[in-house]
């Protein structure tokens, strides 16, 4: 997005900076002393749906982060999921929107909400990545939510390559001024796939 000129070197070097503090804030608050991976990063846009503005619908799905829960208490670790995420958070990045709340529920029927975070702008919810916090987000019912989502892992074969790329762009952006011809190829090829 940089070397295309979609957004500015500025705006991306922020990202990568405020998902750095995440981590970093993960770590110290579990008290992990491992190295800790970035997964995925997402840049997540949720907005009312005007069929749907009644409160209590799901935007998002009651859902572990890193197994696939059944209603009689399981949760499979097997493909599709993802189950080499083993912590979670959501940093909200703005609070110009009703409903959205995050959810945490006692079982997948989400029968009953256990704790509802109210989003508020730069507030910081970090969890463990297991059945163990099954949540769901409620839909919005006016306006738009941006948050960013993390999820980290202890496996490094498992890191993020899309971060690196981004690191990597970043800091040739601020040396030389410009993204090198084969950081451009990488990129490319990662739009493309």
């Amino acid at each position: 997005m940089v070397a295309r000129n979609l957004i500015d070197v500025e705006e991306l070097d922020k990202f990568v900076a405020m998902s750095e503090k995440t981590l970093g804030v993960v770590k110290s608050k579990f008290g992990i002393k491992e190295e800790l991976y970035f997964s995925f990063t997402h840049l997540v846009r949720r907005c009312a749906v005007e069929e749907k503005k009644s409160t209590g619908h799901m935007s998002h799905e009651i859902h572990a982060d890193n197994c696939i829960p059944f209603a009689n208490g399981t949760c499979s670790r097997d493909l599709p999921a993802f189950s080499w995420r083993d912590f979670s958070a959501i940093v909200y990045l703005n609070e110009e929107f009703v409903g959205g709340q995050l959810v945490f529920v006692s079982n997948f029927e989400a029968d009953k909400v256990q704790t509802a975070i109210e989003p508020k702008c730069g507030r910081l919810v970090a969890f463990s990545a297991g059945p163990e916090n099954l949540h769901g987000v409620l839909g919005v019912q006016k306006g738009c939510r941006y948050a960013l989502g993390l999820w980290f892992t202890l496996q490094k074969e498992r890191e993020e390559s899309e971060r690196i790329l981004a690191q990597e762009t970043v800091r040739q952006i601020k040396v030389y001024g410009k993204v090198e011809p084969k950081l451009l190829l990488d990129l490319e090829q990662l739009i493309s796939d």
